[in-house]
């Protein structure tokens, strides 16, 4: 993400069954990642209360 200059315009999320979230933050550069879609919404829900407090 930080080579292709998106990074700091877009929040990045990774997914899935097999993701290891601590190796995915660092490997991929993502915002966030999660195993699990619940633990995903509350996620996103908790940057869209962010940008709503700026």
């Amino acid at each position: 993400m930080k080579d292709k200059g998106v990074r700091g315009k877009f929040k990045v999320i990774l997914g899935g069954s097999g993701v290891d979230p601590a190796v995915a933050v660092e490997r991929f550069g993502v915002d966030a990642a999660v195993n699990d879609g619940a633990e995903g919404i509350e996620i996103i829900l908790s940057w869209l209360r962010r940008s709503s407090e700026v």
